[in-house]
């Protein structure tokens, strides 16, 4: 890294006590997560879309100085709405609220030109919320393109903008989905907990499995599991498992079934639904035909206790506020399975998911394994 001459180095210190003495603060990742989190649902209540800003150092030494001196420049481009803190080593982050994808490139954009000659160039990321978009733009100041009709910064830039802000050497820019930001794997002793559950439950219930698998293939057509593709953490798709309790071409005939849904929202119920075959109906009341995804568990894909995992299709029918159940990882069972199931509205059962998220802990999931088992038991299932 060259020297700063002069006067580059008296206006970086002239920025950096400027920093130091302001109101504005790097938050911590904590707090910094809770002003993502509480953005969010304003926007979910109707308050305008968000970006996030994360930059990245490519420093090969010395991250915390280069953090200080990108934050000390970032600050100067936020509004009071907007929020700056630290993601981990090396990583910053700004909340801006109430702004587009192309106003946040513009705000990078502006970071990195006013960065010292010869400093590192840091990565740039730009989440937005909500959107559909999924392209992430790594910034490069050689060979950038970029130019705008002002040179001061608003967070609401024109669309007519939009295609001379690129900042990855005339590649035009874009943003990810915020989604998966907010995903919170499980902990350690969680993970450990599903894999001895799971490990244990397929060893001694091997033979109930055979038995199933048998039945189903003796009493009717086709294979002996049911493979789907549902969504799970953070939106990312996984194949489920289930006993097959449905005739072959069952999911083409779903569309004719359609106005006869016993639940409401995008989720398909139907208590007397014609293509269930004559084992089947059993397989469903003792929820045995969920069985299967105890391999799931086993996997990762899914844990005990947690948001049934809805089919992706569903998923992309759910309001902003309804997809935040993706932000845990999809269980076995969570409170709608011994709630009632089709008699929940699926609004209902969407807030008993975000319910169970708040406020989930290990005595918590015991008593609903536990109340699930009665459940089963007593076949109330659907």
């Amino acid at each position: 890294m060259s020297d700063l001459s002069q006067g580059q180095a008296r206006n970086l210190e002239d920025l950096l006590k400027a920093y130091s003495r302001g109101p504005r603060r790097m938050l911590d990742p904590t707090n910094f997560s809770e002003c993502l989190l509480k953005e969010r649902v304003r926007c979910d209540r109707g308050g305008p879309a968000f970006c996030l800003l994360i930059l990245e150092s490519t420093a090969e030494s010395g991250l915390d100085q280069q953090i200080e001196k990108i934050g000390a420049i970032l600050s100067t481009q936020l509004r009071i709405t907007d929020e700056l803190g630290r993601l981990e080593t090396g990583v910053l982050g700004a909340l801006l609220t109430d702004t587009s994808v192309n106003g946040a490139w513009i705000v990078a954009k502006k970071v990195i030109e006013m960065l010292p000659d010869g400093s590192s160039t840091p990565l740039a990321t730009v989440y937005s919320y909500p959107t559909d978009e999924s392209t992430r733009f790594e910034t490069g100041r050689e060979g950038d393109e970029a130019s705008t009709d002002s040179d001061t910064v608003h967070h609401d830039e024109p669309d007519e903008a939009k295609d001379g802000n690129n900042l990855h050497k005339g590649r035009g820019h874009g943003s990810e989905a915020l989604q998966p930001f907010f995903a919170q794997p499980m902990s350690w002793y969680q993970r450990l907990r599903d894999i001895i559950a799971a490990a244990m439950g397929l060893l001694f219930l091997s033979p109930l499995l055979l038995l199933v698998g048998l039945l189903v293939k003796a009493t009717s057509e086709g294979p002996v599991l049911f493979r789907q593709q549902r969504t799970g953490l953070g939106g990312k798709p996984f194949t489920i498992l289930k006993f097959r309790t449905m005739r072959i071409g069952a999911e083409e005939e779903k569309a004719a079934l359609l106005s006869q849904s016993e639940q409401d929202g995008p989720a398909f119920k139907m208590k007397d639904d014609p293509r269930i075959t004559s084992v089947g109906g059993f397989l469903r009341r003792t929820s045995i035909d969920e069985l299967p995804q105890l391999w799931n568990v086993l996997r990762g894909d899914m844990t005990l206790v947690g948001p049934r995992p809805l089919p992706c299709k569903e998923i992309d029918s759910c309001s902003n506020w309804q997809r935040r159940r993706l932000d845990v990882t999809p269980g076995l069972t969570c409170t709608w399975q011994v709630s009632g199931r089709s008699m929940v509205s699926f609004s209902e059962w969407m807030r008993l998911d975000l319910d169970y998220i708040q406020r989930r802990s290990a005595s918590g999931d015991l008593s609903l394994i536990v109340r699930t088992i009665r459940v089963v038991f007593k076949g109330t299932g659907r």
